[in-house]
C-alpha cells in the first residue's frame, strides 16, 4: 500500500501532470502533499541487509527513499511516527529535517536519536529519558535550537467519522488499482 500510493503520487508529480507550483509554461494544478506514516517501523522497517523476505517492506523502503531524496523538488513531504525509531529505515530517517521527540527509554533508541539529531546537546538528549506524559522536545530546522513543549489533549470530538481522502479522490478499489496499474 505504501509503495503503491507513494509511487503513484511521486511519479505524477515528477513525470505526470501534477504541479504544485506555477512554472514558466503552466499553472499549478495540485496541492503540496504530505505523507504521514504512523508506526513507521512496520511500514518501512530497517533492512536486515540479507536476502529480504519482506517484499512489501522492501518496496515501501524503495518508494519512501525516492520520496525522501527527491520529493521536496516537487512539493512532496513526509513525516514519520514511531515508538521505536531505531527500527525505521535509516536512509529515510537521514532525510528528516525536524524531530518531535517524546520519552525514549530504550538505550538503543536513545543512541539512534543521538546519531540523527545534530543540534541537540548531551543535556537535552538526557532529558529524553525522563520526559513526562504530554512533553516533547522539538529539534531541527523548524526551530533555532531544541525546545521543550507541552502537547495538549486533542480538540476534535470522539466518534466523528474518519476522513477517507484516498477513497474520496479515487473512488472504489478497482478504480484505485487501475490508476496504480495493479491487476
Amino acid at each position: 500500500l505504501v509503495y503503491g500510493i507513494v509511487t503513484y503520487f511521486f511519479r505524477q508529480f515528477k513525470f505526470g501532470e501534477f504541479r504544485a507550483r506555477t512554472t514558466t509554461k503552466e499553472e499549478a494544478n495540485a496541492f503540496s502533499t504530505l505523507f504521514l506514516l504512523e508506526d513507521a517501523r512496520s511500514l518501512i522497517p530497517k533492512s536486515s541487509g540479507l536476502q529480504d523476505d519482506d517484499v512489501a517492506g522492501s518496496l515501501a523502503r524503495r518508494s519512501m527513499r525516492e520520496l525522501a531524496y527527491e520529493g521536496r523538488k516537487f512539493s512532496l513531504g513526509f513525516g514519520l511516527i514511531s515508538q521505536k525509531p531505531s527500527s525505521v529505515d535509516q536512509e529515510v530517517v537521514s532525510q528528516v529535517n525536524t524531530f518531535i521527540l517524546h520519552q525514549l527509554k530504550s538505550p538503543e533508541d536513545q543512541q539512534y536519536v543521538r546519531t540523527v539529531t545534530e543540534s541537540m546537546s548531551v543535556e537535552e538528549l538526557e532529558m529524553i529519558k525522563s520526559l513526562g506524559t504530554g512533553r516533547a522536545i522539538i529539534a531541527g530546522v523548524a526551530v533555532k535550537s531544541p525546545i521543550l513543549v507541552r502537547v495538549h489533549a486533542r480538540y476534535s470530538e470522539e466518534g466523528i467519522p474518519e476522513p477517507t481522502p484516498i477513497k474520496d479522490a479515487f473512488g472504489d478499489i478497482n478504480e484505485i488499482r487501475a490508476k496504480l496499474g495493479i491487476r
